[in-house]
């Protein structure tokens, strides 16, 4: 996989992907980006924010840090991308980072790690209405799961030669 040179979009910060292969961390709900402020300046790569969506007294936090802004808002019901940002319906790192893949014409999406809430879970029927959302629209990509996942995602190996 690395021979193909994906851009790896890193969900928060994440000390088990390995940095060197980071493209860019991507974060875009208030409490997560304040909790982890202080690791940004330490970040190889640039972070991709909701500018617009982050309180001045976070931004001053921010100041010194490689960072790229992806508007976001949010709207019950609606899954929108933009050439500069995205509307969904809750603000979840996965599918911001999803429509930034989108907006910047990916041929496809894989998906690492996202396991997956238990059925029982009612956060499971959220993240599933959030796939259907993005995946009825008329610019969406092949997304593809390349771990195990409890979600209705299309599995694929990347040791698979045709992948």
């Amino acid at each position: 996989m690395k021979n193909r040179k994906p851009i790896v979009l890193c969900l928060n910060v994440n000390e088990i992907i390995p940095e060197d292969i980071v493209t860019a961390y991507v974060a875009c709900h208030e409490t997560r980006i304040l909790i982890e402020s202080d690791s940004y300046k330490k970040l190889s790569a640039p972070i991709i924010l909701p500018l617009g969506r982050i309180p001045e007294s976070i931004k001053e936090l921010l100041s010194n840090i490689d960072f790229l802004d992806f508007g976001l808002s949010i709207k019950k019901d609606k899954f929108n991308i933009y050439d500069n940002g995205c509307t969904i319906s809750k603000s979840l790192s996965l599918f911001y980072a999803i429509s930034i893949a989108t907006s910047s014409n990916a041929d496809r999406i894989l998906i690492a790690g996202a396991d997956g809430y238990e059925v029982s879970d009612p956060r499971y029927n959220e993240v599933s209405l959030l796939f259907e959302q993005y995946n009825s629209l008329d610019n969406s990509l092949p997304i593809f799961a390349i771990t195990k996942t409890s979600y209705s995602i299309d599995q694929k190996s990347i040791y698979n030669p045709n992948f």
